[in-house]
């Protein structure tokens, strides 16, 4: 693989990026699903990350996981 016209442009270095599949589950009820989603991905324990904005719902996401909940942490003060 050749490096592309960026990256001599920029002189960055040679790399890859891989990214898994992403899936999206939306609407009305998605939030009864996030405890069969995660147990479909295989995870044992989720954190949840929220900016302020959406603290209430991140509390929500983290009361629907249950046992799964590893924690929930609002960012505060890092964000402009």
């Amino acid at each position: 693989m050749t490096a592309g016209i960026g990256a001599a442009r920029f002189g960055a270095a040679r790399f890859v990026h891989e990214m898994s599949p992403v899936r999206v589950v939306f609407g009305a009820g998605a939030l009864a699903d996030v405890p069969a989603e995660t147990a479909a991905l295989g995870l044992a324990r989720v954190l949840v990350v929220s900016t302020p904005g959406r603290a209430g719902t991140a509390e929500e996401v983290a009361g629907a996981l249950g046992g799964r909940l590893a924690g929930l942490h609002v960012i505060r003060g890092l964000l402009q």
